[in-house]
C-alpha cells in the first residue's frame, strides 16, 4: 500500500468530515516506516483506524516531538 502525507498537526485537532481525530478511539492495526517529513529520517508509524460517522478512516500516525503528529493516509484516499 501506498502513503501520502495528509497532515501534522500541533494542537491536537485533526478533522475529519467534521469530526476531530483526537476524539475518536484508534484502533491499531500494525507498524509501518514512513517518512518523517520534519526531521527527513523514517520513523515506525502506527496504522490505525477510527470509525468516522459510521465509515472507517484509515490513516498511519507517529508522535514526532511533544504533541506534534505526522498523519500519512493511503494513495487512493
Amino acid at each position: 500500500m501506498e502513503w501520502k502525507l495528509a497532515k501534522i498537526v500541533r494542537n491536537r485537532e485533526y478533522k475529519i468530515r467534521g469530526i476531530n481525530l483526537f476524539d475518536c478511539e484508534w484502533k491499531v492495526e500494525g507498524t509501518i516506516q514512513l517518512k518523517d517529513v520534519a526531521h527527513a529520517m523514517k520513523r515506525e508509524f502506527d496504522v490505525c483506524t477510527a470509525d468516522i460517522n459510521g465509515d472507517t478512516f484509515k490513516f498511519a500516525v507517529c508522535e514526532i516531538a511533544k504533541d506534534v503528529f505526522n498523519f500519512y493516509i493511503p494513495n487512493e484516499i
